[in-house]
């Protein structure tokens, strides 16, 4: 069979007919027709006169008397970009060219029928025009899908079920239960529609999106539930990897770092948490000035990241001394470093206002702060993971005044511990909120929760399915962030290769003596050196660009 393209590109365009057989057909009917017309397929409608009934007391849609009013109704439920692939035809219409074959079709869908319109088609029964188009599509050998209403009910019922199937029919039951359990009339709509579709080898989920994606329209909340509760893992990517390109061209960045955390000693004891250690506790440790500083001072590192836990007896004037060391001995190298949960910290312990720590901080050497301590940005889950923790609003705040006084950030987000895709969504609305305002925020890292050797147990880390689900909703949501990062230490470096074509632009660094993830369990190498990163950055085919923190593009690439 040749196949023609549309106007979006798709193969296939055959068009398909779309028959509402009775009362319950015009959920499942309805639902097609928008999934069939958004992608452009000319699209049959036969109505009977009950679906007409339901589509007006359940749907709102009220189809006045005629052929040609019922249609313009009809039509007008739909975009008018789409209007011309939709046709209407009364299912008693029986002189219709669809009837004779002489319009000829590709596909037909019945959905759902009754065990008496299966009766009819198995039996050539032609007394109205779906029964009749559905015996010339089988006996052309076309593609014939039947969504039964109801479970057979005696070995007649299933006889003329498996006619039809050995004559090449499609048979989708529809029953509640049959595959699952819907917790509403919603999910056994999706469900079945999602099943139809997939036989027709269309691409049924997020396809609403793409026209937006490619627009560069804003998504909503409830657009960014869909994508982040979605199974369609490449369309996913597709528009992931849209946005990307868009905002970052095909640069992929990445540092020489160094990691140190100056002390594991924290008060707070986060359930989620496999680094800190309480005062006294065997393994707890602190940092001189020396030794921090003396870890940054390596030839090869243009970066360092510093963090630690909230210890309860260091003063301001330690994490000044750290700073203004490093930069004494590498003036040219980017610090970033303490955590607004640090920050906030610091403000309390030194009985000073955040603006003023941030100030003196920045006076002392600070390039940029990074992102931790956001976890989830909702007071359920901290209170139930990190009940001494900042609040989700205060962390906002503290972010918001370094935004304000010139410091830049990261943003984090902690995922697959007991936060819901809900959480998820609002989590980054926040923080295209807040970016909104101040545009401080430099890249979003989301952080694969590993379980091991903390208080929250988990049967198993995090899939690679939602790691790439996670990065590429966030590529989307956070239209307003430059870069999206996928760190290698945290889902591996195979995934984190994958990442760059879902929406992540951003690999992080060499990361050398990293402790929080792998106290947590992970197995990824405790540092990989520059070439390597930049092999898999060239044959995943984008382009590195080896800098730091401050994403500035060296003047070779430039050209």
């Amino acid at each position: 069979m040749r196949r023609k393209r549309d106007h979006v590109g798709n193969e296939s365009v055959n068009p398909y007919v779309v028959a509402m057989t009775g009362a319950s057909g015009a959920a499942y009917g309805w639902r097609l027709i928008q999934e069939l017309c958004t992608r452009g397929f000319p699209t049959f409608v036969l109505i009977s006169e009950w679906a007409g009934r339901v589509l007006k007391e359940e749907l709102g849609i009220e189809l006045s008397s005629g052929h040609s009013a019922a249609k313009e109704d009809f039509l007008s439920f739909f975009p008018e970009s789409r209007r011309s692939t939709l046709h209407l035809e009364d299912f008693r219409d029986l002189s219709s060219p669809l009837a004779s074959g002489s319009f000829r079709v590709q596909g037909m869908i019945v959905a759902p029928c009754s065990m008496g319109t299966i009766a009819g088609i198995s039996g050539g029964i032609s007394d109205n025009l779906i029964e009749r188009r559905a015996d010339i599509m089988l006996k052309e050998r076309g593609r014939l899908i039947l969504v039964p209403r109801e479970t057979p009910l005696s070995q007649i019922h299933l006889r003329n079920m498996l006619t039809l199937a050995q004559m090449g029919a499609d048979i989708v039951p529809a029953m509640p239960g049959f595959y699952h359990r819907p917790k509403k009339v919603e999910d056994l709509v999706d469900f079945v529609v999602g099943k139809v579709l997939d036989l027709l080898q269309i691409p049924h989920d997020l396809y609403n999106l793409r026209e937006k994606v490619e627009a560069g329209v804003r998504l909503t909340r409830e657009e960014g539930l869909e994508a982040m509760t979605s199974f369609d893992l490449l369309t996913l990517g597709t528009l992931a990897d849209t946005a990307r390109k868009r905002i970052s061209g095909d640069y992929v960045y990445f540092t020489s770092n160094v990691n140190i955390n100056y002390s594991n000693i924290c008060w707070v004891d986060c359930d989620f948490c496999a680094f800190s250690r309480l005062p006294g506790q065997d393994g707890a440790y602190q940092l001189s000035v020396e030794q921090v500083a003396e870890r940054a001072d390596k030839p090869w590192v243009n970066e360092v990241h510093i963090v630690g836990g909230l210890h309860p007896r260091l003063p301001i004037t330690y994490y000044e001394e750290i700073l203004k060391e490093i930069k004494r001995r590498r003036p040219d190298i980017y610090v970033q470093a303490f955590t607004a949960v640090e920050v906030d910290y610091f403000s309390k312990m030194s009985r000073l206002p955040v603006g003023e720590v941030l100030s003196r901080l920045s006076r002392a050497g600070l390039d940029g702060m990074p992102g931790g301590g956001a976890e989830i940005l909702s007071e359920r889950v901290r209170r139930e993971l990190c009940p001494r923790k900042i609040s989700s609003e205060r962390w906002l705040e503290v972010i918001r005044i370094a935004h304000d006084r010139g410091i830049r950030t990261n943003a984090t987000m902690l995922y697959g511990h007991i936060e819901t895709a809900e959480e998820r969504i609002s989590h980054l609305l926040a923080l295209r909120e807040l970016q909104d305002r101040t545009f401080g925020f430099k890249s979003l890292v989301p952080l694969a929760f590993h379980h091991k050797n903390t208080n929250l147990a988990r049967p198993h880390p995090t899939d690679g399915l939602d790691d790439l689900r996670v990065l590429a909703v966030s590529r989307l949501m956070l239209d307003n962030f430059p870069h999206i990062k996928a760190l290698w230490t945290y889902i591996g470096p195979k995934m984190a290769q994958i990442a760059l074509h879902f929406g992540a632009d951003d690999l992080g660094g060499t990361l050398l003596e990293e402790k929080v993830v792998h106290e947590a369990g992970a197995r990824t190498p405790s540092g990989l050196s520059r070439d390597y990163l930049e092999r898999m950055i060239r044959e995943a085919g984008r382009i590195p660009v080896h800098t730091n923190s401050s994403y500035q593009i060296p003047k070779d690439l430039v050209a």
